[in-house]
């Protein structure tokens, strides 16, 4: 460990890649929040709004597979620029439109944003850092984004009721700007002679990194049944009580993760490491799908605890997912594969949202999710367990 492997960069481009990053991802996170409401406040269905963000993640999915190679052939910083170029130009004339058709088009094109920035930024800190700071690069990466999540929908909605969309829209396209401009001084992360003679810019997975790249489908199936139905959930078990607070107490949840993560990973490995934070992941997702249907002391403590653990294992396993692929790239430049497990963590998040609507549909209650997720959880621990080649780090 601490080989360098790539030239060094200043410091400084880090730290304007992490506030570009903290504006980039709030803004996705506040335009997902808002679009439904806006298209429905235009005169849209609730289908249509509902539909939407599937297609705007699944058209994200499909945009990776050609450009995830352009990432390895030109580098980090231009598909940061066009991401971020993706979700602002877009956002500009969002308020302009009256038109349904007009709206859902316009948040189909900010799918670039999508598509070219979120695997990006993992791929410009792996290309720009020896294998000492790249964990830790990534996770407060990861504490940013949840960061974001937990500030600025709260800081931003409140907009929408006092000024209207327009001026909502607005002050977003105005942060996504900043965002972007804050990319245009970072250094491109040139690599030495040595890895431009042994990199391989290939569209295939290799097999030894299938765990690092697919495992987080399970971690998000069971996390955005959670972002997207834990308030009706609340109110399921713990009626009368602020819905909003399991979601709150996930992103506490998040903050300790991400960190804690990259100490678990460069102290005990991947493999320890990835354990630890899948089984606090398991255990959060079993005790909220456990809890108690009435509202008692034992109730609100599987409910508070449950999501803390959860928020803790999910966001810290996927930060130790990525970072120990940057590490252990194997000879193939790294934009193929962050866009692939870039592509299944948004997949699983499709999957999970669909799996508990159908379940909702079909007058089960939400805790035969929390029980099937958490099986899955168990499932992919195992396999990784079994399966993941501690020796097979690049360098060992």
């Amino acid at each position: 460990m601490g080989e360098q492997r790539f030239a060094t960069i200043p410091s400084s481009d880090m730290g304007l890649l992490f506030i570009s990053a903290f504006l980039i991802y709030g803004f996705n996170n506040v335009t997902t929040s808002a679009m439904s409401e806006f298209i429905l406040s235009i005169g849209g269905s609730a289908l249509v709004a509902g539909v939407q963000n599937c297609l705007f993640v699944f058209l994200a999915v499909l945009l990776r597979i050609a450009l995830g190679p352009l990432a390895d052939r030109h580098g980090g910083k231009p598909l940061l620029i066009a991401g971020a170029a993706g979700f602002c130009i877009p956002s500009i004339f969002l308020p302009l439109c009256n038109s349904v058709a007009l709206v859902v088009a316009l948040r189909l094109l900010q799918a670039i944003g999508l598509a070219a920035y979120h695997p990006n930024v993992a791929h410009y800190i792996t290309t720009c850092s020896d294998s000492d700071s790249c964990p830790r690069r990534i996770g407060i990466v990861r504490f940013l984004s949840t960061a974001s999540l937990m500030i600025m929908p709260a800081a931003l909605f409140p907009a929408i009721g006092t000024f209207g969309y327009g001026p909502f829209f607005g002050i977003l396209s105005f942060l996504a700007f900043i965002g972007l401009l804050l990319l245009i001084p970072l250094h491109n992360g040139h690599r030495s002679a040595h890895e431009k003679a042994t990199d391989t810019i290939g569209t295939h997975i290799p097999r030894e990194l299938l765990p690092l790249v697919s495992f987080p489908f399970a971690l998000a199936f069971g996390y955005s049944i959670v972002l997207t139905f834990g308030p009706l959930f609340m109110k399921e078990v713990l009626p009368g009580i602020n819905s909003g607070l399991l979601l709150t107490f996930a992103s506490i949840g998040g903050l300790l993760g991400s960190p804690m993560a990259s100490k678990l990973l460069m102290r005990y490995g991947a493999r320890c490491s990835i354990t630890i934070l899948g089984c606090l992941y398991f255990c959060g997702m079993a005790l909220l799908g456990c809890a108690p249907t009435n509202a008692t002391l034992a109730s609100e403590a599987c409910m508070s605890i449950g999501a803390v653990t959860l928020g803790i294992g999910y966001f810290g396993s996927t930060t130790a997912l990525t970072a120990e692929l940057g590490l252990r790239r194997e000879g193939q430049t790294a934009g193929f594969l962050f866009s692939v497990q870039q592509s299944c963590l948004d997949l699983g998040m499709m999957a999970g949202s669909l799996a508990a609507g159908i379940i909702l549909q079909s007058g089960i209650s939400l805790r035969i999710a929390f029980i099937f997720a958490s099986a899955l959880a168990v499932t992919c621990i195992i396999i990784w367990v079994v399966s993941y080649n501690t020796h097979a780090k690049q360098g060992v």
